[in-house]
């Protein structure tokens, strides 16, 4: 998890070091495209391993990345971002936008009250309002990136609703 993770920007870290196809791939030659991105979907995922094994602050270094870096003044958060927080492919993708959301309920349940964060409660609720707006429907499902009603992003959007909504009410 930490090979991921960039040293220069806390909470930042890329899906993977890798690009997954195969043999025709060289690295000597910059293709510009590969999991070397901040995607905030697998920022959760490694954050969710972060939080049970005990690194709480940097489960909230990868949240505060997402909402002080990728987030916009409307709550979207964009398909990816460089480390340095500039859009790579700006797509809706509305898992997204939502997992943050999931975080800071999960952050909030290991003793990380919103006081002690560095993201307010105010930039969950831009992303929720992102959702209730725009949603169920994304422009990109997760895996094959068609527009519609995809039920993994639809679930995303339940989680992060509910987990904000109790967000709300526990602070």
């Amino acid at each position: 998890l930490a090979a991921v993770e960039d040293k220069r920007h806390d909470g930042a870290g890329i899906a993977s070091p890798s690009v997954p196809w195969g043999e025709t791939e060289y690295a000597a030659e910059d293709r510009g495209y590969g999991y070397n991105f901040v995607w905030s979907r697998d920022l959760y995922q490694v954050f969710t391993a972060l939080v049970e094994v005990g690194e709480v602050k940097r489960g909230a270094n990868a949240l505060a990345y997402l909402y002080n870096t990728q987030q916009d003044d409307d709550g979207f958060l964009p398909q990816n971002t460089y480390i340095d927080g500039r859009t790579r492919w700006g797509g809706e993708q509305m898992d997204n936008i939502a997992f943050p959301s999931v975080m800071a309920w999960q952050l909030h349940e290991h003793g990380v009250t919103l006081a002690d964060a560095d993201y307010t409660y105010e930039q969950v609720r831009r992303s929720l309002g992102y959702i209730a707006v725009n949603g169920p429907e994304t422009a990109q499902e997760r895996w094959e990136e068609e527009a519609g009603f995809s039920p993994s992003s639809i679930a995303a959007e339940i989680a992060g609703l509910v987990c904000g909504a109790a967000l709300a009410l526990a602070e």
